[in-house]
């Protein structure tokens, strides 16, 4: 697996997470997602999820974080209203440790 945060030159936040031949690059139109995404990843409870959100204009990526004994199970929907519902972008469990490990470490990147 393999995680990257950066930022573009209008201030977004941008996420690309990659697993093999599964790939996704997650938009947010502010920085301030981060605070939100880092606390849902560190936050999951144990058998329990955490949901964060990461705003577009066009619509809102869904984060969703499952804890499953040491796993993080993680979702990515996109939303483009409330009647379109939810479109899966990409899911995949991960040693929860390691994941949060990763997010930290490109959370330090991009916030630099």
């Amino acid at each position: 697996m393999t995680l990257e945060l950066e930022r573009d030159n209008f201030g977004r936040l941008i996420c690309t997470i990659e697993d093999g031949e599964r790939r996704a690059t997650v938009t947010s139109h502010t920085m301030d997602a981060l605070a939100e995404w880092l606390e849902a990843i560190e936050n999951t409870p144990p058998a329990g999820y955490v949901d964060c959100y990461w705003s577009e204009s066009a619509g809102n990526y869904r984060w969703m974080f499952r804890t499953v004994g040491d796993l993080l199970r993680i979702y990515i929907t996109w939303g483009s209203g409330a009647g379109a519902g939810w479109e899966h972008i990409f899911s995949g469990d991960y040693d929860a440790v390691e994941f949060r490990s990763a997010a930290r470490a490109a959370a330090l990147v991009v916030s630099r």
